[in-house]
């Protein structure tokens, strides 16, 4: 099956929502920001992406991580040289 493709800002934006809709984050109790995006060569399972190690607070860091390795599992970074080309 083939992934949908997704810049590295739309994917970043896409994991901030997410983080986002976790309670203590969505009640404004604590702030986590999503890692960075960042391409990367394709791993074992074929994805092309993966984020700069997480750093916020350490109570949200596996729960960080289940969200990355979901959208993994559903998105590849788009190619740079597709995202510069006019879409008609």
């Amino acid at each position: 099956m083939k992934r949908d493709q997704k810049s590295a800002q739309e994917l970043q934006e896409l994991i901030q929502r997410r983080i986002n809709e976790l309670d203590g984050v969505y009640r404004g109790i604590v702030r986590v920001t999503a890692p960075r995006v960042q391409p990367c060569s394709p791993a074992h399972d074929g994805c092309n992406w993966s984020t700069e190690p997480y750093t916020g607070p350490p109570a949200y860091a596996s729960v960080v991580d289940i969200i990355v390795q979901t959208l993994r599992k559903r998105f590849d970074l788009a190619d740079r040289a597709s995202e510069d080309t006019p879409q008609s």
